[in-house]
Parts: C-alpha cells; sequence; structure tokens
C-alpha cells in the first residue's frame, strides 16, 4: 500500500470508522475526482458496497452552489466524504445532513501532498492536545493574541463554547475537515478589539513574505490593509454585504505532521500556528449567516487567556 492510499485508508477506518452497510456518499467536484476515485473504493470495501460516487462540475469561491439533487442524497446518507475545491465545511446543506445524524468528513483543496502528510497521524495526540485547548477556550472570558508580526487582537468568548477538531468522526452528527488538528471559538459578535496580521491564506502564499493587515473594530473589519492581495480580499468580501466582515473564529493548529505550504486547510492545522476567520461562525455557535467563511493564518502566536499565557511564540505552555 502507498501513501496516498495508506491515507485514504486511515480516513476511512480511523477517522470515520465506517461500518457494513452503512449508506456513504462520496462527493468530489472535477479537479479533485481522481483522489473522489480512491475514496470512493475504499468506503465502498469498508461499507461491503453500500457506497454512492457523484462527481459535479468544479466549484467556484465566488459564491458556492451545489446542483440541487446533492442535499437530497446527503438526507439518505450515514457518512459523507466531501472532496471538492471550494469547502463545503459551512453550508447549511452539510450542517443539516449532520443534523439528521450523518458523519461527515471535508477536504476542500485537499492535494495528494497533503493527505500523505498529514493525515496518517497520531489522532491521539490530537485529540488530547485540541479538547484540552476547547476546554480552556469554554471556560475562559477573554483572549489576548499577539504574533511577531503584529497582530494584536483583544476577544471576547466569555459563555462561546470551544470546538475540537480531532479528525475522529465516530458519532452520529459528527464532523471534520481533514486534515484534522485545531481547537476553535467564535469571539463574540461586536465585541473584539485590534490588528491581525495575516502571513499565510485570504490569497497570500508564505513564500512571498507579503502579508494583510486586518483592522478589526466592534468585532468587524473595518479596513483591510497590504498589497494587492489585500485589495481583492476586499473586493471578494464586498460581494456578500457587511456580514462577510464580522469576525468569526479564532483557532490554533494542532497537527504535529501538518506544514505552513500555501494550503490554508493545512496551514491552519500546523502545531504552532493561529489562524482567524471571517464571516459565517454558525457552525462555531455564533449567529453569522452568510455565504462565506475565509481563514488567514498567524505565525508564531502568542495567546493569553483571562491573563493566562497558554502559548508563547507558537510553543505551548499549558
Amino acid at each position: 500500500m502507498g501513501r496516498l492510499e495508506r491515507a485514504v485508508h486511515v480516513a476511512v477506518h480511523t477517522c470515520l470508522a465506517i461500518k457494513r452497510g452503512e449508506r456513504v456518499v462520496v462527493v468530489a467536484d472535477d479537479p479533485k475526482a481522481h483522489l473522489g476515485q480512491l475514496f470512493y473504493q475504499a468506503a465502498s470495501h469498508a461499507s461491503h458496497r453500500n457506497a454512492v460516487y457523484a462527481q459535479i462540475p468544479e466549484l467556484r469561491p465566488h459564491r458556492v452552489e451545489i446542483p440541487a439533487s446533492l442535499p437530497e442524497l446527503f438526507a439518505a446518507a450515514d457518512v459523507l466524504i466531501l472532496l471538492t475545491s471550494v469547502s463545503l465545511s459551512h453550508t447549511e446543506a452539510r450542517r443539516k445532513a449532520c443534523r439528521r445524524g450523518a458523519r461527515a468528513i471535508s477536504l476542500p483543496g485537499i492535494t495528494a501532498e497533503t493527505l500523505e502528510r498529514a493525515v496518517d497521524v497520531d489522532y491521539d495526540f490530537i485529540l488530547e492536545r485540541s479538547r484540552k485547548l476547547a476546554d480552556i477556550f469554554t471556560i475562559g472570558s477573554r483572549m489576548h493574541v499577539t504574533t511577531p508580526a503584529g497582530t494584536d487582537l483583544q476577544l471576547t468568548i466569555r459563555r462561546r463554547k470551544g470546538y475540537a477538531d480531532t479528525g475522529l468522526v465516530h458519532e452520529s452528527g459528527n464532523f471534520s475537515n481533514l486534515p484534522a488538528g485545531e481547537a476553535a471559538v467564535s469571539p463574540l459578535e461586536g465585541k473584539s478589539e485590534g490588528v491581525a496580521v495575516i502571513e499565510s491564506g485570504m490569497g497570500l502564499h508564505p513564500d512571498e513574505g507579503k502579508t494583510i493587515t486586518i483592522r478589526i473594530r466592534e468585532g468587524r473589519a473595518v479596513r483591510i490593509e497590504g498589497s494587492e492581495e489585500a485589495r481583492k480580499l476586499s473586493r471578494f468580501l464586498s460581494g456578500f454585504g457587511p456580514a462577510a466582515r464580522v469576525l468569526a473564529e479564532f483557532g490554533v493548529g494542532t497537527n504535529p505532521r501538518a506544514k505552513v505550504t500555501g494550503l490554508t486547510l493545512e496551514d491552519e492545522k500546523a502545531l504552532g500556528t493561529a489562524h482567524v476567520a471571517l464571516g459565517n461562525n454558525v457552525s462555531f455557535g455564533g449567529k453569522n449567516e452568510v455565504g462565506v467563511h475565509i481563514d488567514g493564518v498567524m505565525l508564531k502566536p502568542t495567546v493569553e487567556i483571562d491573563d493566562r499565557l497558554i502559548i508563547k511564540d507558537g510553543e505551548f505552555v499549558l
């Protein structure tokens, strides 16, 4: 078994623990069809030929539109595997399927290299670290985040539940991205202040050395500054209205094999990174329903919660 096939096997058998007779739906858009077929074959074997494969046209990032038949297909599934160029993680179709009891994993933009490197990992480590941080987020009230690049954020997280993305999707209604490995929380709307300096994601590649500076006032991005990537981000968000500028999420990576490569899906999971997102926060227990959720990654964060040091320059000091 090659490294890629091994990673798919881990996703199907360790992360999802697919059982005989379970109804599995694998969805891939055209650019991810080769990976979709690998997942379909593994899922079909695990479920004893009870899997369905659906291939759809390439999804575009500006407004995600899925075929009308997909939510109906989702409704019949015990397990969903989503391999698409653009994330379906924060769509109502995915949330509704999980509310009905489906277990789901989403691998938006995944590459074979990321699958090989960051999916065949120590899930016990990810589980322990992610849950511990999520519990701290749940208990905490105030968070202060800084980075060497200039991030300085004050976040209010009181009465918001921390979320642990562990990659282990064994119970009815569970959901995870793969690669997995983060603890996240949705800051209270209207209460966050400061500056987030993004070093990867939101149109940036980390090797280029550019940054985007997002100025947050009353929980909203009021100014987005930097290079052409900053202007593109601002224009992109404008297409969704004011709700797209709400600070939706703060998260910390907990995957020891993930690397910062320019693929946001992997970058935000890399151990010792942090990220923020703008837009939809409903999946994290928030109230901002909008058709976009976009993440930006920050390196070597220092995180304090209620004046207690949790992370120092990307190193955990729990």
